[in-house]
C-alpha cells in the first residue's frame, strides 16, 4: 500500500530581532505538496492570511489587501518555504570628480518585483528617482541617471553622468515602493539600504 505523507515544521520556535532589520522564518516538509500557506496570529485574535506559495513555480499569492513588508518563496531542493528579502549597498560612500560618471550598486536577496532608487539632501524628504524591474534597464535623460538590475548577480546599479556638487546627497536603493513622510520612514523601511555621495571632490 502507497501512503502520501506530509509534515511541516519550524525550523525555530522563537525568531527575534531588531525593529527595521529584515527577518526571515523558515519551515522545512516533506511529502507531495502544490502550495504553502503562511498565516499570522496576535494575542487574543485569530489567525490572519499572509500569503500562499506555490511550489511548482514559487508564485506567491497574497492577502488582499497585501501586508506590507512580506513575501514568500519556496525551494524545492531543501523542502524549505521563507520569507527573506534584504538589500545592501555595496559601499558606504563614494568621492568622485565633477563632471564624471559614478555608478553606485546594491546587492539583494529574495524575491524582486522592482528595484527603486532615492535620493534624500540634508534637512530634507527623499526624493524618488527611478524604478527598474529585475533583468531590465530604465533612463530619466532629465535626471542625467539611468538604472540597471542583473537577477543572476542580484545586483542593481544607478548610474549619475557629468556629476555635478547637487548629487552630493544620500541614495537609497528600495526593493519595495516606499511611503516618503520622513527620513525616519525610510530608514526603518527593512527593504531599503542607503549609501552617501559625497561633494568634496565635486566642487
Amino acid at each position: 500500500m502507497a501512503a502520501l505523507s506530509q509534515s511541516i515544521r519550524a525550523l525555530h520556535n522563537y525568531v527575534a530581532d531588531t525593529e527595521g532589520s529584515p527577518l526571515t522564518l523558515s519551515c522545512e516538509y516533506n511529502g507531495s505538496v502544490n502550495s504553502l500557506h503562511w498565516y499570522r496570529q496576535y494575542p487574543g485574535s485569530k489567525p490572519e492570511f499572509v500569503l500562499l506559495v506555490m511550489e511548482s513555480t514559487n508564485f506567491a499569492i497574497y492577502a488582499d489587501p497585501q501586508i506590507p513588508g512580506m513575501e514568500g518563496k519556496a525551494s524545492r531542493g531543501d523542502k524549505r518555504g521563507a520569507f527573506a528579502d534584504t538589500i545592501q549597498p555595496l559601499y558606504s560612500e563614494r568621492q568622485i570628480s565633477r563632471g564624471d560618471s559614478v555608478t553606485l550598486s546594491c546587492n539583494y536577496s529574495g524575491l524582486v518585483y522592482t528595484l527603486q532608487w532615492y535620493r534624500q539632501y540634508p534637512r530634507a524628504k527623499p526624493e524618488f528617482l527611478i524604478l527598474t524591474n529585475e533583468n531590465s534597464e530604465a533612463t530619466e535623460p532629465s535626471l542625467r541617471l539611468a538604472a540597471k538590475d542583473s537577477s543572476k548577480a542580484k545586483q542593481v546599479n544607478l548610474t549619475i553622468f557629468d556629476a555635478v556638487e547637487s548629487d552630493s546627497a544620500v541614495y537609497f536603493c528600495a526593493l519595495r515602493p516606499t511611503l516618503i513622510e520622513s527620513t525616519r520612514t525610510l530608514n526603518k523601511n527593512p527593504f531599503s539600504s542607503s549609501l552617501q555621495m559625497s561633494k568634496d571632490s565635486l566642487k
